[in-house]
């Protein structure tokens, strides 16, 4: 017969092994099975840890945030300048400013040129590449060459996206 390592009780067979005693058994399920709580300890490590993740949540949230207002440009109409980063374009009340102005307003999306040219007063479209051209000259000069490469071109429209 072989071994059993488990003393046998009574109405028991050899091959299963032993019940552990009933109080151990009533601690494992509300360990592992969160079925029975003893004293409050499980909902106490509930608690603490939805704590954890909602301050984590919190701080995610938060440091987000920061990232896109970091990435936001600012456009500042009573001294016609453009912020961000911490850079600022000075650009006085020109067709630059205005394009800028219209292209944040639309940022993330493209603005058919015509739309474009409406809004800087002046029909001929060739006008609006001019002005673009004018406007990436006078970010990079400021030192906002990023703010500049976010603007992009498709055929007959502008837009500005920050990747």
């Amino acid at each position: 017969m072989p071994r059993n390592r488990h003393k046998q009780r009574a109405g028991q067979s050899a091959l299963e092994p032993p019940a552990p005693p009933r109080g151990e058994e009533t601690n494992r399920c509300s360990l592992v099975l969160g079925l029975v709580d003893t004293d409050g300890e499980l909902n106490k490590y509930r608690d603490m840890h939805s704590d954890r993740a909602g301050t984590l949540l919190r701080y995610c949230q938060n440091a987000l945030a920061l990232v896109d207002s970091f990435n936001r440009i600012h456009v500042d109409f009573p001294t016609f300048s453009v912020q961000c980063r911490g850079k600022t374009a000075i650009l006085g009340s020109t067709q630059e400013f205005r394009l800028m102005w219209a292209l944040v307003e639309s940022e993330g999306k493209y603005v058919a040129q015509e739309t474009l040219a409406e809004r800087l007063g002046n029909p001929e479209l060739s006008h609006v590449k001019h002005i673009k051209l004018r406007l990436t000259k006078a970010l990079g000069q400021a030192g906002m060459e990023f703010v500049a490469d976010a603007i992009r071109a498709e055929p007959g429209h502008y837009g500005l996206f920050f990747s």
